[in-house]
């Protein structure tokens, strides 16, 4: 494509510098990136579209126009009054008289543009209507030569001649026939013309040549001047040679190639076909020849059609020949994608499906709905199949890891039955299509030819091996085809610009897409066993002449297993030298894959098992005792840590007495040999309230309950708590009390500790530091702290 540049072509004229509209909507434009101009009608001015927006707002430039038809005539090539006002910008110049001579100028209503004239002294200026003029002398008007022109002060008047009339239909003067025009049509004022076959002044006589004629006139009614469509004869009855029908009463004879479907130019009656199979030589058949013997056509019932063409047979060539169908009139072959070679006549259907396809269902249930069904004849792979069989394709029987596959190509279930087993005949062919099970693990496909040979090609795409059946032999032929091109890459989403090498795109999809050529990798085996490894992710191999074992493997590092498959085709080459079936050169075989993995001893397995697992018991058990020492170790140290704190305590003994229940009956005191009560040197308080003898309220007097140790006045012993915990300010503290139960004897529990948070009246130091003696370490001290101890001290504050 040619491609205009600047240099070495001078640069285009800017569109503001363009003088009229016609130069500035041919001109190309200059700036931009924009391919042409536009001229502003109002402006009477050359903008470039990069200027509109800024110009022309709100619509100041009025009617933009753009492209070259668009400009419209000037005002000097209006050569009448009418067309001059007619288009804008224009006025007409008339030079006075009746005649309408003037001139065209541009201009408005003051007159025409600056710098025009009119030319002519005495001329007036007309910008809204034209001045007089007598339009039927100067020939400016637009009556017919059916009308008559009549002059008027403004303008003219057209009015029908004499024998025309007004038709209101048309606005337009018709002629008026007085006597009729019954089988044809008025033209001129009583003047009819007929119609075909008619003659007379009206119309009203039919010429008697089966309307395939004129007649020479009322009187010549059977004399017919020329015989037409297709017709011979004195009256135009009869039908010309390689035609069909009946011409008598205007029927109509058909050419032998309409009447034959279009599939054979010549057509004659029985009589006649009989006639030239006895005597061929005589009644020659050929078109040219056929005229010299043949006088007429035949009827439509005795017409038979001779050498039906296109697939076609029959008395009219209406029927197709086994394996075609009819369609649009033709017999076209039926479309079964290469998997059968019969269908139903009339409609393309029904074809019986081989090579492990079927047809699917087709959408629709009316005749129209189904026109279409012929094309998806044997488009679909059965159950266990995989593939697209279209236009030559086919389909692959999937096989799984370690199934093993005979080259049987009618069925796999009689691999190992030897009667019923079937071999691959020399150019037959067997499909079949590997799915990975693991996509980890290398594939390895496994050929063993029992006896013969094949061809093996195997590729990752079902589309790349089409077969193609030899129509006389049977005889499969298989290509490679090639690949579609990739997917062009998507436009950038911001329209953003492009790079140098891209000429807007000239040739990037312009033309038609190329196909990719695939790559082959082919091999030849050697000695009994081959090994082949395919590296390259598209490569399509092919192995020619197997005859041994044949070994592929595809290494998963280099394919991706995940979403790859492999189709095998097998192609029987024959192998006269073996020992075939039956002495053939058939071939047969196993074909397998694998994807090994490594395979576990169970003794082994087992007893790395248990002997991991008791070790791993052995290991908890240790983990358990050492936690349990651990554990009590801990404990240990708690306790020892817990009486250690305990004995670290302060403490002391304190002496209680009960008074004794009076109502409960005591027993008589005896006395024992008991030793006297000792003190500590804590306690020397203690001392002078142990009185021994009677008296008191405890005494032997008041019933002899207690003991010659319990002194006999209870003077010094006052109720009160026998612990106090004091706070760290000494302003209160947490006072223990042990309380006497009621129930006597009887009760479960005569005693019980209680405590209670009080306050100290007395500071605590004051408690602690006494005040009974000089020394304050005597028995009187001790006896002002038990004081101060006292109940009297001590006020409850929370039980």
């Amino acid at each position: 494509m040619p491609v205009e540049s600047s240099p070495p072509l001078p640069c285009p004229t800017p569109c503001h510098l363009l003088p009229n509209c016609t130069s500035c909507l041919d001109s190309k434009g200059a700036d931009g990136g924009w391919q042409h101009c536009v001229w502003s009608s109002s402006l009477q001015q050359c903008l470039s579209p990069s200027y509109l927006p800024l110009r022309c707002m709100a619509g100041g430039c009025g009617r933009l126009l753009r492209g070259p038809e668009s400009c419209s005539l000037g005002c000097a090539q209006a050569t009448q009054c009418t067309l001059c006002l007619q288009r804008p910008h224009c006025g007409w110049c008339a030079w006075g008289g009746q005649d309408g001579s003037g001139r065209c100028l541009e201009g408005g209503l003051s007159g025409p543009r600056d710098g025009l004239m009119c030319g002519r002294p005495g001329a007036s200026w007309a910008f809204l209507s034209c001045p007089p003029e007598d339009e039927c002398a100067n020939g400016h008007h637009d009556c017919n030569e059916t009308q008559n022109c009549h002059d008027r002060p403004h303008g003219y008047e057209c009015s029908c001649k004499t024998g025309y009339t007004m038709d209101n239909t048309t606005g337009l003067c018709r002629p008026v026939c007085a006597q009729g025009c019954v089988n044809g049509s008025c033209v001129e004022p009583d003047h009819c013309r007929c119609h075909f076959g008619f003659v007379g002044r009206n119309c009203s006589t039919e010429c008697r040549c089966n309307r395939h004629s004129e007649c020479a006139g009322v009187g010549a009614r059977d004399h017919c001047l020329l015989c037409r469509n297709h017709t011979k004869g004195s009256h135009c009855e009869q039908c010309l040679p390689l035609f069909v029908g009946s011409a008598v009463g205007g029927g109509t004879c058909r050419p032998c190639n309409t009447f034959c479907r279009g599939n054979s130019h010549i057509c004659v009656s029985r009589k006649e076909l009989e006639m030239a199979r006895r005597e061929p030589e005589k009644y020659s058949l050929d078109p040219e020849e056929i005229g010299n013997w043949v006088t007429e056509g035949p009827s439509e019932d005795e017409a038979v059609c001779v050498n039906c063409q296109n697939n076609s047979y029959g008395d009219k060539c209406e029927s197709c020949l086994h394996g075609y169908f009819l369609l649009d009139g033709k017999c076209t072959k039926c479309q079964c994608n290469g998997h059968a070679d019969t269908c139903n006549e009339q409609d393309g259907t029904g074809c019986p499906c081989q090579n492990n396809t079927e047809t699917g269902t087709c959408q629709g249930s009316s005749p129209s709905d189904r026109r279409d069904c012929y094309k998806d004849q044997c488009s679909k792979c059965r159950e266990s199949f995989h593939g697209n069989p279209i236009s030559g394709q086919q389909c692959y029987r999937l096989i799984s890891v370690e199934q093993e596959c005979c080259l049987d190509p009618t069925s796999q279930t009689n691999c190992f039955h030897e009667p019923k087993r079937r071999a691959l005949g020399p150019g037959r062919t067997v499909f079949f299509g590997v799915q990975p099970k693991f996509t980890n693990v290398d594939i390895r496909l496994t050929l063993d030819v029992t006896f013969g040979a094949v061809d093996l090609y195997v590729s990752t795409s079902y589309e790349t091996f089409v077969v193609r059946v030899a129509p006389d032999t049977g005889i499969h032929t298989v290509y490679i085809q090639p690949r579609p091109p990739p997917p062009p890459p998507p436009p950038p989403a911001d329209g953003g610009p492009r790079g140098a090498g891209d000429l807007g795109g000239l040739g990037t999809g312009s033309g038609p897409a190329t196909t990719v050529e695939p790559q082959v990798r082919e091999v030849w085996p050697r000695g009994l066993i081959t090994y082949v490894t395919v590296t390259e992710p598209s490569v399509v191999l092919v192995v020619r002449s197997v005859r041994d074992r044949l070994v592929i493997t595809y290494p998963h590092e280099h394919h991706a297993l995940k979403s790859s498959r492999f189709y095998l085709l097998l192609l029987g080459v024959g192998d006269p030298s073996g020992p075939g079936a039956n002495g053939s050169a058939d071939s047969q075989g196993l074909l397998f894959f694998r994807q090994d993995q490594a395979h576990i001893d169970l003794f082994v397995f087992f007893s790395v098992f248990f002997s991991c697992f008791f070790l791993f018991l052995s290991l908890c058990v240790l983990l358990w005792k050492a936690k349990q020492a651990l554990d009590q170790r801990q404990e240990q140290r708690r306790h020892l840590r817990e009486m250690t704190k305990m004995a670290s305590r302060p403490f002391a003994k304190v002496t209680v007495c009960f008074p004794p229940d009076l109502a409960a009956p005591v027993p008589a005191w005896k006395p024992t040999g008991l030793p006297p009560p000792t003190f500590r040197r804590s306690e020397p308080f203690l001392a002078p309230l142990l009185l021994t003898g009677a008296g008191g309220p405890w005494g032997p007097v008041g019933g002899g309950c207690c003991p010659p140790a319990i002194p006999a006045s209870t003077a010094g012993l006052r109720a009160g708590p026998i612990t106090l915990e004091p706070t760290e300010d000494g302003m209160a503290g947490v006072a223990t009390l042990l309380l006497q139960l009621p129930g006597g004897p009887h009760a479960p529990n005569g005693a019980c500790l209680g405590s209670a948070l009080v306050t100290l009246r007395h500071r605590l130091h004051e408690y602690c530091g006494g005040n009974g003696g000089a020394g304050g370490g005597g028995h009187g001290a001790g006896v002002g702290r038990k004081g101060l101890l006292s109940q009297d001290n001590l006020t409850s504050m929370s039980l």
